[in-house]
């Protein structure tokens, strides 16, 4: 038996309208730092729109499994194997080997409908290269179908033992749960609580709540003010979140409840006749239909944009990309989406299962050719090769204490069997150096140890109450240890732009003074405006000057100007300054700091140094061991 369709609300077409503007605004960077936040309006949406459909079926005794899972291949498939195929083709024409390796990895794992995982496990705090990765936009897609296999195994468990009239409690008691895990994850679990369900679950079982609830109607003064509060809510949502915005957590409650506030269950239709009409506005509505191939078509666009781009897309290229996706979305929606929704195409189950069998079949074995492929050309001793080999990521030297635990887990580096003897204290920055250190340790029979945390400078007093924990739990421990010597290392042009934390970095070097403890401070590395891996891959074919390879020295300078004020002052007081500098620069080329040399690339990403490029300023720290 077939699932019901709910009556045609243009409407609702409105609501997506506003949510992929916010999305395809905010990847663009044309407007909307914040309108990320789409993607939550599309799961309050589409939880509430499934559930609306699955309870009224079991309330009627007709719910049907096949009919519902044939509705949704319908629905997502036909769209999404177009854009795979397509960003599959075009990464071969212009992908480095390791970069397609991982696109055909998602392509795998999106067939499963666990491309979510996949990203959580292959995305994390150095996620610059997530601008490049053309399927990265459906992991989204793999939340919505694990919450709709869990929903529908849960509704129908509740019919068979007649408690469908408890599913609310159910949905409600698990959406608590769920927004209980977002709000912890954002702050200590950034990537699961982004990308895996348990942190996004609340979203879609708000929407499902919702579609549960019976209609109220309220007096129109009053659903005219939600609608305004909840069209304002989002609005001020996508203008004033960005990318340091903790999300989900609590910062993903004021969108999902705006948009409740759009879909509020009034008898007689929409909230209020006035957004009605408004998110009925024939523009909005058309943008909502096609609203799903739109979504499919803007991230790969931009994502090959940002691949094949060295320096960051210019507006223009940006605009162009998406006009691009609307067409490209137009057309799908025309000819591929709409005709198997309406079984013009595929008309019976059995032939949609046929094909979706043989789609996924044929991704499946793409993606395959893809890795063992690209497998093949890294394992080859060719020059290609020296890039992919020199600029992976070590976990190892990423020791990373996470907020609220104790100082007492720090990694150890050198002879494990000696007092530790040196602290490397920093950030991610001071992590990267870390394969110099121990190499060095092992030279000279010593050992160090890495307090390390990302985003924290070293500074014993920084503005931040979690640093503030943090590095007064490294003071501490220096109190009680026999630790000699520290290097300090940070991004230092990040943090010391700001006056105020000169003197408390003074002030830090003058109590580990007091404590009779050497004190090095590291100068920042050069911080390229690209990511040097991808353009150094892109380099062996298209052969860039090596002027816009190289950063000038008097820039670097200017740009580090902040802090380089501090370096006199801190050698006054007897620190000593080690400068990578010079290991940047090439003899015919003095005045132009490079990221390379002829043995690999130096950085990981445009500003982390690789274990090649930690190595190869190994020498800079001959002080510290004298």
């Amino acid at each position: 038996m077939s699932l019901h369709r709910l009556p045609y609300r243009p409407d609702w077409d409105g609501i997506r309208a506003l949510a992929i503007l916010g999305v395809v605004f905010c990847h663009a960077e044309v407007a909307l730092a914040g309108g990320f936040i789409g993607v939550d309006v599309f799961f309050v949406l589409s939880g509430f729109l499934i559930s609306k459909l699955i309870f009224k079926d079991m309330e009627r005794g007709n719910f049907s499994i096949v009919a519902f899972w044939e509705r949704r291949l319908r629905r997502i498939l036909p769209a999404l194997i177009v854009v795979t195929t397509s960003s599959l083709v075009a990464g071969y024409i212009v992908m480095a080997p390791d970069a397609y390796q991982g696109l055909g990895r998602s392509a795998i794992a999106l067939v499963g409908m666990v491309s979510n995982f996949y990203f959580w496990w292959d995305t994390g705090y150095f996620s610059e290269e997530a601008d490049y990765k053309p399927l990265l936009h459906t992991w989204s897609l793999g939340i919505e179908e694990q919450f709709y296999f869990l929903i529908v195994v849960g509704l129908v468990l509740l019919t068979r033992f007649g408690q469908l009239r408890k599913a609310a409690w159910w949905v409600g008691g698990l959406s608590l749960a769920s927004l209980g895990i977002s709000i912890w994850g954002a702050s200590h679990e950034s990537a699961a609580a982004f990308f895996l369900l348990p942190g996004r679950a609340w979203e879609l079982g708000t929407g499902s709540l919702l579609a549960m609830a019976s209609p109220v109607l309220l007096p129109r003064l009053v659903r005219e003010i939600m609608g305004f509060f909840g069209l304002g809510i989002l609005l001020f949502c996508a203008v004033l979140y960005d990318g340091h915005t903790l999300f989900p957590g609590w910062a993903a409650i004021p969108p999902v409840f705006a948009t409740c506030l759009l879909l509020w269950p009034n008898p007689k239709g929409s909230v209020s006749p006035l957004f009605q009409r408004f998110l009925s506005l024939p523009p909005l509505a058309f943008l909502g239909k096609i609203s799903y191939p739109l979504y499919l078509w803007h991230w790969p666009l931009t994502a090959f944009l940002n691949y094949w781009s060295f320096d960051p897309p210019e507006f223009p290229s940006r605009i162009g990309v998406l006009l691009l996706g609307l067409a490209l979305s137009i057309l799908t929606y025309y000819f591929v989406e709409a005709p198997f929704r309406n079984r013009s195409f595929v008309p019976t189950p059995n032939g949609l299962l046929r094909y979706a069998t043989v789609a996924g079949l044929l991704v499946v074995c793409a993606g395959n050719i893809i890795v063992n492929e690209a497998s093949k050309k890294l394992d080859q001793p060719l020059q290609q090769n020296l890039v992919h080999a020199t600029t992976q990521r070590v976990e190892r030297y990423l020791p990373n204490h996470s907020p609220g635990q104790t100082i007492d887990n720090m990694a150890l580096f050198g002879d494990e069997t000696e007092t530790p003897e040196i602290l490397v204290w920093g950030d991610s920055h001071a992590m990267a150096v870390l394969p110099a250190i121990e190499s060095l340790c092992q030279l000279n029979n010593t050992t160090a140890l890495a307090a390390t945390r990302f985003l924290t400078p070293p500074i014993g007093a920084f503005r931040q109450d979690d640093e503030d924990t943090f590095n007064q739990l490294v003071l501490e421990f220096l109190e009680k240890s026999r630790i000699h010597t520290v290097i300090l290392a940070s991004r230092w042009s990040s943090y010391l732009s700001n006056d105020s934390e000169h003197p408390r970095l003074l002030e830090t070097v003058d109590r580990l003074h007091e404590l009779g403890i050497r004190v090095f401070f590291l100068m920042d590395v050069p911080n390229f405006s690209y990511h040097v891996p991808r353009i150094m891959s892109m380099n062996l074919t298209r052969k860039f000057e090596i002027h816009r390879l190289g950063i000038p020295l008097s820039e670097h300078e200017q740009a580090n100007a902040c802090y380089l004020e501090l370096v006199p002052e801190l050698a006054k007081r007897g620190v000593g300054i080690l400068d990578p500098l010079p290991y940047f620069v090439r003899d015919e080329n003095p005045g132009l700091l490079l990221p390379f040399d002829a043995k690999g690339v130096f950085y990981r990403d445009a500003d982390h140094l690789s274990v090649h490029g930690a190595m190869s300023i190994r020498d800079v720290f001959n002080p510290v061991f004298d």
